[in-house]
């Protein structure tokens, strides 16, 4: 799968059971329990891959939860893990490499390090992180905002579209960022 002339890549977390003793609990943690009452102990991994070819370029692991330094919060483990590999597998985030992630990976900082690096990103916001429109539309109906917090800002390219569920009320909009700010190289 290519993005223009970039591969398109996927930073994906997951999680994987370990055996249920007082070490690898305390070690892990647990994931869906805020008092750690879930049936086994489980090391979450952040596995990074090209989308076409399904091989994996780096992955990192660690424990889960709270364990991770977060509150049980599996964004924050995942987080964790992504700027873990930031650093060990800074190869792999190449200029000609587009990063595609789920809600749970950015925050403004995380993202200004990984385009520090050269690579790229098409990122799925969650609905709570406010961007500030700073263009008309574009004629592929994204547009221009700046993003910020942490101290940082980044200008970015917004692309927009709803999802209707079958059995739902209403549709549901999912709102894109990337730094690929050209829509004439990277239409929407």
């Amino acid at each position: 799968v290519t993005v223009g002339d970039l591969d398109a890549c996927s930073a994906d977390g997951s999680l994987t059971r370990v055996p249920d003793t007082p070490a690898n609990r305390g070690a892990f943690g647990s994931a869906g329990t805020a008092d750690d009452s879930s049936p086994y102990p489980q090391l979450r991994e952040v596995r990074f891959g090209n989308a076409s070819t399904r091989a994996t370029l780096a992955v990192t692991s660690g424990p889960s939860g709270a364990a991770a330094g977060g509150e049980r919060d599996k964004g924050e483990a995942e987080q964790i893990l992504l700027d873990k590999a930031l650093g060990r597998y800074r190869h792999i985030f190449t200029n000609r490499r587009i990063w595609v992630m789920d809600r749970n990976f950015p925050g403004v900082p995380r993202i200004a390090r990984m385009l520090a690096t050269g690579t790229h990103v098409l990122i799925r916001l969650k609905s709570d992180i406010p961007l500030k429109r700073t263009g008309d539309f574009l004629p592929d109906g994204s547009y221009h905002a700046e993003m910020s917090g942490g101290g940082a800002t980044l200008t970015i390219r917004v692309i927009e579209y709803m999802i209707t569920v079958g059995g739902a009320d209403a549709p549901e909009m999912f709102c894109l960022v990337t730094d690929l700010l050209d829509h004439a190289a990277y239409p929407a």
